[in-house]
């Protein structure tokens, strides 16, 4: 029976390939750390991404509050 797993392709065949008993633990260990390893990295991209954006987001609020003002005092005249 096929199951996902969040290890990639190569890992998840290497895995499935490999864990027959108790040597093969080190093994299933150093593919899970490796894995662990790319989502932390993954994760730090994100989050200065993230960051990125909440910064332009908030910068265009800026920008369009600035705008709507300057159109209202513009419609009063």
């Amino acid at each position: 029976m096929e199951t996902s797993s969040p290890l990639g392709v190569e890992e998840w065949a290497f895995t499935q390939s490999t864990v027959e008993g108790e040597e093969d633990l080190d093994s299933l260990q150093r593919v899970l750390a490796m894995d662990n390893k790319r989502l932390e990295t993954r994760n730090q991209q994100l989050a200065a991404e993230n960051q990125q954006l909440k910064e332009e987001n908030d910068r265009l609020k800026e920008s369009m509050t600035a705008r709507t003002l300057e159109l209202e005092q513009q419609s009063q005249q």
